[in-house]
């Protein structure tokens, strides 16, 4: 889902793409006479990378060039973005019979040169009112 996000195709989808104009050039050559099979197989070669190169030209220009704006984000807003990210694979897995790789409460970090690692949000991983010797502990450790 991610992928699909970002360069606004997916990965999957993509390859059958290329498998179908893969077939489909080669059935049309196939349908000329007098084409030998270095010559069909050079076609076929000639076509698939010329394809590549401009779905690769045409996801960049179209998809990849917008996502620029991620420079220019506060800290806060990366963190929301890459939050959001998550959410929506998440999201994405459990509604389409995918398998769920990612989802419940997400844990967000800030990883800074200058401040180091800062939670951004956190879930909770227990109750504190179950977990008494918690607390002890804790309150033994500030000393």
């Amino acid at each position: 889902m991610f992928d699909r996000f970002i360069s606004g195709i997916d990965d999957k989808y993509e390859e059958q793409i290329l498998q179908i104009l893969h077939n489909t050039t080669c059935e049309v050559l196939d349908d000329i006479q007098n084409l030998t099979n270095v010559v069909k197989d050079k076609i076929v070669q000639n076509t698939m990378s010329i394809f590549s190169r401009d779905l690769l030209r045409h996801k960049n220009s179209t998809f990849l060039e917008n996502i620029s704006f991620v420079d220019h984000l506060s800290k806060k807003d990366l963190a929301e973005y890459a939050s959001s990210l998550v959410e929506l694979s998440s999201r994405y897995n459990k509604y389409t019979y995918g398998i769920e790789t990612v989802g419940g409460p997400i844990d967000v970090a800030i990883l800074t040169k200058n401040e180091g690692f800062i939670w951004v949000s956190r879930k909770k991983y227990f109750e504190i009112n179950q977990n008494p010797s918690y607390c002890h502990r804790r309150e033994l450790s500030l000393f």
